[in-house]
């Protein structure tokens, strides 16, 4: 799964890092967490999108 999400302000890599982790652990398969993308991929990332 993957998931595009809004960081607080003051989040880092570790706090993307452990979410991803725990999601994985709670889920039982692998997630990625993103939370920037270059204009033209974010594009594409948006028009597949299921907000919720």
């Amino acid at each position: 799964m993957d998931l595009l999400v809004d960081l607080e302000a003051g989040r880092t890599l570790l706090d993307v890092v452990a979410l991803e982790r725990e999601l994985s652990a709670l889920l039982g398969y692998a997630v990625d967490v993103a939370s920037r993308f270059r204009p033209s991929l974010r594009r594409a990332v948006e028009r597949d999108e299921v907000e919720l």
